[in-house]
């Protein structure tokens, strides 16, 4: 997920929080709330994001991790020989 995916997700979010409080039967959508509601969805939506991320870059650091150990290790027996 890049960050271009994030702000879209957070676009997303934004326009379909709006859309639901437009088709509450309220008359009358207390704006104060309306904003509370889009921040927790923003919030949701970055957290979900950051979860993804560090999880990519976990993995991604495990395998340079790995690939350098196979590196040294393969080092150690050409030095021995």
């Amino acid at each position: 997920m890049s960050e271009a995916d994030k702000e879209n997700a957070i676009k997303s979010t934004i326009a379909q929080t709006a859309t639901e409080s437009e088709s509450d039967d309220h008359e009358e959508v207390d704006k104060v709330l309306l904003w509370e509601m889009i921040r927790f969805k923003i919030r949701d939506a970055s957290m979900k994001y950051s979860k993804v991320k560090m999880k990519k870059m976990k993995n991604e650091e495990a395998n340079v991790v790995s690939a350098l150990a196979a590196l040294e290790l393969r080092q150690f027996y050409r030095n021995c020989s």
